[in-house]
């Protein structure tokens, strides 16, 4: 039965491939979602799903509307906006005081 798919080449690859599929599958998958969602007046907001193979502890974290973001490079301070929307997501359990609901 082996002579009769390695003569025909394309049944090999298929039955190949078939294989090298099943071998290397991973055993859970590990996929996060993303979405955007439109205002009535055109803002465009982000969400995403977060799907871990374990457990990580966090907590629920906000960021208010017309918070001040400051970037900093090496030290010295980058730039600066004012968010314009409320961010409310999950933190790292070290996150700083500030982020946590």
């Amino acid at each position: 039965m082996l002579k009769r798919i390695a003569s025909k080449p394309i049944a090999f690859f298929k039955i190949s491939l078939a294989l090298l599929a099943f071998v290397l599958q991973p055993i859970a998958a590990n996929a996060c979602t993303s979405f955007v969602l439109s205002t009535v007046d055109n803002i465009k907001m982000y969400g995403r799903t977060m799907e871990f193979g374990k457990q990580i502890p966090t907590k629920i974290g906000l960021i208010p509307r017309g918070y001040k973001f400051q970037s900093q490079i090496n030290d010295e301070a980058g730039h600066s906006w004012t968010g314009k929307i409320a961010v409310i997501a999950p933190a790292s359990s070290t996150a700083p005081p500030w982020l946590m609901a």
